[in-house]
């Protein structure tokens, strides 16, 4: 029979903001060791070494003692098993059999927590959780990749490229970078923002105190509006209290934190020869800005006059006009004045990403008029399946306060807000369709806030 040595260990090299220290499973057999966390922090003065237990003043000690004697006994029943079996285990292997997910990393518990609430939360409420904590996990990254790196350093990027870290912003977070031998800037900016994202994802429930959430609300208030920043925080105290409730945690930064408040904005609305222009505006982009674009391509070198424009869309030029003034507005093209035999000639030139930004106004065109004709919030755009709510000749919604079915009748108007839902499916996400509902606005003339 193999000889297995399992023992419950303080580790002392990694304490948390509090002192506590992680209590890890070491595994030993032919003198190898593997070491598997638990999840669990616990101060030194309430761990008792000699039974590998917390002591009966933590007040988890008997959920936390069960816990850990059932990973104890299930490792000493698979050590048997593979032995019966003829198969030789290793420390390594029995290690990553039982690692299970460290839920005291806040992302990985809102995998397993959003899982176990699935069927008792909406759509819309589990998918504000994954992007509000996209900012935690953007604030975590940056903060951390500044310590990391320093101006002047030069780090090796995936493409084969060195690069120097050149400046960082004024919060000290975000870095800049430069390329040589030729290297795409645009490259690495993606490159930047996966090893923020990375980098942010290795926080764990004992690094946020309410120092940490101060930093956090600051950087935030420097891109984000006040009420945005309400929701965030809401939704990570809503974890923070559902971790402590599970015993993950015993302590909750927000009881000592001066949570932001929710300030009611004023409602604007729009009239209906406002809805009227929304509604025209969705056949322009998805027709003559879309043909706009492809005629003027990739070319950046003569661009293309209104002339030349309108003579490929078989249009006169005074049709043109005010298209191309509203591309113009929404930044989907740029115009450079240049000189032809003595006079002024305006060409037009397609903007960088000009088919995203386009593509971004028409899904955020399209689902704002279904939230004005159906109510659905923003967060319930990126859920909504109109195969599953059509019913005959009305969409059936269901009121997220009271949890009521309500049957909206499908209208001319909605019914092409609809037709367009099929043709052009929800892919940015939420602070695009803001920003990009802001151009909109601006392109028609609307003075909306």
């Amino acid at each position: 029979m193999i000889k297995a040595t399992i023992k419950f260990i303080l580790w002392k090299h990694d304490p948390n903001p509090v002192g506590h220290l992680p209590i890890y499973l070491r595994i030993t057999i032919d003198r190898k060791p593997a070491y598997v966390s638990t999840g669990k922090y616990v101060s030194p003065k309430l761990w008792d070494e000699k039974s590998e237990s917390v002591k009966s003043g933590h007040p988890l000690s008997d959920v936390w003692n069960t816990e850990l004697l059932s990973i104890k006994n299930k490792i000493h029943a698979r050590v048997v098993d593979l032995s019966l079996k003829g198969e030789r285990p290793t420390a390594a292997l029995l290690k990553s059999e039982i690692a299970a997910t460290d839920l005291h990393n806040i992302f990985d518990f809102v995998v397993h927590f959003s899982n176990e609430v699935a069927h008792k939360r909406e759509g819309g409420t589990l998918e504000n959780y994954r992007k509000h904590l996209l900012k935690l996990q953007e604030f975590h990254g940056s903060a951390k990749l500044a310590q990391d790196y320093k101006e002047g350093q030069r780090v090796r990027v995936d493409f084969g490229k060195d690069a120097t870290i050149i400046s960082f912003t004024e919060s000290g977070k975000f870095m800049f970078f430069k390329l040589d031998d030729g290297g795409n800037v645009f490259d690495w900016t993606v490159k930047k923002n996966k090893l923020i994202g990375d980098a942010g994802k290795a926080i764990m429930f004992e690094h946020v105190t309410k120092d940490y959430l101060t930093a956090f609300e600051i950087y935030l208030r420097k891109s984000v509006g006040n009420n945005y920043i309400y929701a965030i925080f809401k939704t990570i105290q809503t974890i923070f209290i559902a971790a402590k409730d599970k015993g993950i945690i015993d302590s909750n930064p927000f009881d000592d934190y001066e949570m932001v408040e929710y300030k009611a904005p004023e409602k604007d609305y729009l009239s209906d020869d406002e809805l009227v222009a929304w509604m025209d505006f969705i056949p322009e982009l998805i027709g003559p800005q879309k043909k706009i674009l492809e005629i003027l391509g990739d070319n950046d070198v003569n661009g293309a006059t209104l002339e030349v424009i309108a003579d490929h869309l078989k249009v006169e030029v005074t049709d043109i006009i005010p298209v191309v003034d509203r591309m113009v507005k929404s930044r989907l093209l740029k115009l450079r004045e240049t000189q032809y035999k003595k006079a002024q000639v305006t060409r037009y030139y397609r903007s960088r990403d000009a088919l995203y930004t386009l593509s971004s106004q028409t899904q955020t065109s399209v689902y704002f008029l279904l939230g004005c004709f159906t109510g659905l919030r923003v967060s319930d755009w990126q859920v909504f399946d109109l195969d599953k709510r059509l019913h005959g000749k009305s969409i059936r919604l269901r009121a997220t306060k009271n949890g009521v079915d309500v049957s909206i009748p499908i209208h001319a108007r909605l019914r092409t807000v609809l037709d367009y839902v099929r043709q052009n499916p929800l892919k940015i996400a939420e602070q695009t369709i803001n920003d990009t509902l802001k151009v909109i606005a601006h392109t028609l003339g609307m003075k909306k806030r």
